[in-house]
């Protein structure tokens, strides 16, 4: 099961959940920020500097690879994908939702 959530203006939450495991991956942009977590443990952490990046960890002898993937910057349209053992377990695209003041003029 994969469930997004909007968690600030400028981070999205990506959660991957299986029968007996949880890994829970945050892209924070303003920040620049990227975080993964395994059963709610800081597995890696690494700024977001590039439009790809790749979190890698263990876990006995299973390898997770969570992967962020920046399709369109301008438009924060980001792909998140995890991987158990070189097998893709689930992907999701997603673009954040900014929320865009407006200024009303007042008439002097």
């Amino acid at each position: 099961m994969f469930h997004l959530k909007n968690n600030t203006l400028s981070a999205l939450t990506f959660r991957f959940t299986q029968p007996n495991d949880c890994v829970i991956a945050i892209s924070s942009r303003g920040k620049a920020l990227e975080s993964v977590y395994f059963n709610h443990v800081l597995v890696s952490q690494k700024p977001c500097l590039l439009r790809r990046s790749i979190h890698t960890f263990m876990v006995g002898d299973i390898r997770y690879e969570v992967m962020f993937n920046y399709i369109d910057v301008a438009q924060d349209t980001l792909n998140c994908s995890l991987f158990k053992n070189a097998q893709l377990v689930d992907r999701q695209n997603s673009a954040l939702k900014r929320i865009k003041a407006r200024i009303k003029k007042v008439p002097i």
